[in-house]
């Protein structure tokens, strides 16, 4: 180990050493999945390995190549470590400082220090002192943040940088002493070789380290996955159970998954269902469709019948979509019970059916209509044939005003009933009148309403038409009875008739066969009423010898 050769042949062999791992680490980098700092390990590992191969050839090759640039190595390589565990640590890293003082260190002192004034101990020192620094910072970066990154010690790396710290300050303060003070590396001694030895080994170490460090974090990180794997998993089944339809994916169109929803729709066990057919949860004539949908990769949504395992049938919705499971094609299909929307809607063709034929059969005198709100017929039901004498065809997509003779006043009111129930009125009802072809006049009562569609969010007007030109009729000519009669009976109370009359007391006998005197049967059947007094010829009769009578009579002829 004392002998120039002895050593040289170690520092050959760790630089093969060094080299090999240099190799490894640039397979890993191209075969693996690294972390952000692992390039940085790989340069500052690949500087190193040229530092050792300068000592190696101390004294074979220049001062230059074998002092300055290799320490320079040296330097860099200690300052691309330190990067490394900064970028996987996650922090910020100023490379500009960090180089321009190795640049200085080495292209400064060193070239001062082996050109002008040579001097081996403050070179060595200098170079112990500033590695020696940079290994701490490497130790303190591990330890600090290895719990926060990997969740675990890494131990070899804490004792490895520990220990190239601890040994490169030592080893500079050895040469602090004025008793080890010697001219150059060559006679340095045995504790310089044993340090670099140690050194060239715990450098193998920290490689080693980097390799381990970088599995480490990805072991951690598949551990991660794994669990939110897992998570996702009994999250994905908590979904899948809690939904309100089966669900069931399916690998080449057998069951591969199942969520309980799916296994009482169908009566099946989960473990049943697992290998099954897909298809075989339909009926025989659907299994095509079911298959040539599963092979399209269709996403469309589908009808068929269901078939349960006690073999009750049910009307069944299917629709999947087929996605990617690391590089396996499966399919994840909803199926959903429509029995009850399958009732609501036969229930409601029925009441359609019955509807249609409502308004057809609503009879010859009446029928629906509906019209937009600039007044073009979108609709009238088939009896409004017979009412107004127009066919279906020449009414929709033309205006009401345009299609008859209206009478002014007509079309007034039906202008107007547009405006009431756009202003909030429920309902309208009015009568128009038109005259028809044969210059006919007929009179129709319209009851009408507003309709809003809220898809196109619009408004239409719809209504009833129904003709009344015959109740007119029979309503006038009622009116024109009841005149005639008024007038009758006006008549009758002022003609006098014949009266059964009594001959000598002049009593009139009544309906009931009853005598009533004249005053008391006229004033019964008439507005006229009596004052009574006597005439002359009875006067004379009563009080004709009556001297006060014949007085007063004397008198008023005197008059």
């Amino acid at each position: 180990m004392n002998s120039f050769f002895d050593f040289k042949t170690i520092f050959v062999a760790l630089c093969l050493t060094m080299l090999t791992l240099s190799i490894n680490m640039i397979y890993y980098i191209r075969s693996r999945h690294i972390y952000p700092g692992f390039q940085d390990w790989t340069i500052g590992t690949i500087l190193i390995t040229a530092a050792f191969l300068a000592v190696a050839f101390r004294g074979a090759l220049s001062d230059f190549i074998t002092i300055i640039m290799g320490n320079l190595s040296a330097f860099l390589g200690t300052i691309f470590f330190y990067f490394g565990f900064k970028k996987f640590t996650g922090q910020k890293t100023n490379y500009v400082f960090h180089i321009i003082g190795s640049l200085i260190c080495s292209a400064g002192i060193f070239s001062f220090f082996t050109y002008v004034r040579p001097n081996f101990i403050i070179r060595v020192c200098t170079s112990s002192f500033f590695m020696g620094v940079y290994f701490m910072f490497c130790f303190l970066m591990v330890y600090r943040y290895q719990k926060d990154v990997l969740k675990k010690n890494a131990s070899i790396l804490n004792g490895t940088f520990l220990s190239l710290s601890l040994l490169f300050l030592v080893r500079g303060i050895y040469f602090l002493h004025p008793a080890n003070h010697v001219p150059d590396f060559s006679s340095a001694g045995l504790f310089s070789d044993i340090s670099m030895l140690v050194t060239s080994m715990l450098c193998i170490s920290f490689v080693m380290g980097f390799i381990q460090l970088n599995t480490q974090k990805l072991e951690l990180e598949l551990s991660e996955e794994k669990e939110n794997l897992r998570q996702n998993e009994e999250k994905y089944h908590s979904l899948s159970d809690a939904a309100f339809e089966g669900i069931a994916m399916t690998d080449k169109g057998a069951i591969i998954e199942a969520n309980k929803k799916l296994c009482r729709l169908f009566g099946y066990d989960e473990d049943e269902l697992m290998g099954m057919k897909a298809v075989d949860l339909v009926i025989p004539k659907d299994r095509d469709k079911v298959k040539n949908n599963i092979l399209s990769g269709s996403e469309h949504v589908y009808d068929v019948i269901g078939l349960r395992k006690e073999g009750t049938t049910f009307p069944l919705e299917i629709q999947g979509k087929m996605f990617d499971a690391r590089g396996r094609q499966l399919r994840v299909a909803s199926l959903k019970d429509i029995t009850k929307r399958v009732e609501a809607e036969k229930e409601l063709q029925e009441s359609q059916r019955q509807y249609r034929q409502l308004v057809e059969d609503i009879g010859p005198s009446s029928f629906l209509y509906s019209h937009r709100m600039d007044g073009v017929v979108t609709y009238v039901s088939p009896s409004a044939g017979s009412v107004i004498g127009l066919d279906r065809k020449n009414v929709i997509g033309k205006s009401w005003m345009d299609l008859l003779n209206w009478e002014p006043e007509s079309i007034e009111r039906g202008l107007k009933s547009i405006q009431e129930l756009t202003g909030g009125k429920e309902h309208a009802t009015f009568e128009v009148t038109f005259w028809d072809k044969t210059e006919s006049k007929r009179t129709l009562l319209v009851q009408s309403h507003l309709i809003r569609h809220d898809q196109k969010q619009s408004f239409c007007i719809e209504g009833l038409v129904t003709d009344i030109t015959d109740r007119k009729r029979a309503e006038n000519e009622r009116e024109r009875l009841i005149r005639e009669l008024q007038d009758a009976l006006e008549n009758i109370s002022t003609l006098s008739g014949l009266l059964p009359i009594c001959a000598r007391c002049k009593k009139i006998r009544d309906d009931k066969g009853y005598w009533n005197t004249l005053e008391a049967y006229i004033e019964d059947h008439s507005d006229a009423s009596f004052s009574h007094s006597l005439c002359e010829e009875c006067s004379d009769e009563l009080y004709g010898n009556q001297s006060w009578y014949l007085k007063m009579k004397n008198k008023n002829k005197a008059e």
